[in-house]
């Protein structure tokens, strides 16, 4: 599992290699961009993952909600 972090930095390391051709300002708000995106992305998955968790466990002690 991929950490804040980790996606981070993945994004920050994609984004400044796909905009090497424009100025530093662009590439750095490029950055910024799928740095929020990234993270963005793991609080999603994170609060999915949590509720569906959640509805599994509900199922198995076989409440129905």
């Amino acid at each position: 599992m991929n950490t804040a972090k980790q996606l981070q930095a993945e994004s920050v390391a994609s984004a400044s290699v796909t905009s090497s051709s424009k100025p530093a300002v662009l590439s750095q708000e490029a950055a910024q961009k799928a740095q929020a995106k990234a993270l963005k992305k793991w609080r999603k998955n994170e609060r999915l993952r949590f509720f569906f968790g959640w509805c599994s466990g509900c199922q198995a002690y076989g409440s129905i909600f």
